[in-house]
């Protein structure tokens, strides 16, 4: 019983540290960007689908994946605001916020088609 306990308690904080990064993650680029980006879990996606691909492209050492993981992710989110939310900065914010809903649907769905 106290092992199952200790099980819930471990996952509480862990699913609690992921819900506290993904807040920080906004609130940093609302902040910054004065924008809402609905696109923040895609661009956690790409760095996850770039280490499955590394992975199997043979790369088994962590400590080569996660530098991938995480240049993946900077590459997308470099790609997000130079082609999407970059033209739009000075608008009107509801059309940064219809931006950011666009961006996050369309890759949605790319990675549906392609992965």
């Amino acid at each position: 019983m106290t092992d199952y306990l200790i099980q819930q308690v471990l996952n509480a904080l862990a699913f609690g540290a992921e819900y506290a990064l993904i807040a920080l993650g906004l609130a940093l680029v609302y902040s910054i960007m004065n924008l809402m980006n609905f696109a923040h879990g895609e661009i956690i996606a790409s760095g996850g689908y770039a280490m499955y691909l590394a992975i199997l492209l043979g790369i088994g050492s962590p400590w080569l994946v996660a530098p991938i993981a995480v240049a993946a992710g900077a590459l997308a989110a470099v790609l997000f605001e130079r082609i999407a939310f970059r033209p739009v900065r000075h608008a009107p914010s509801t059309t940064g916020l219809l931006t950011a809903l666009g961006v996050s649907i369309v890759v949605q769905n790319l990675f549906t088609l392609l992965i």
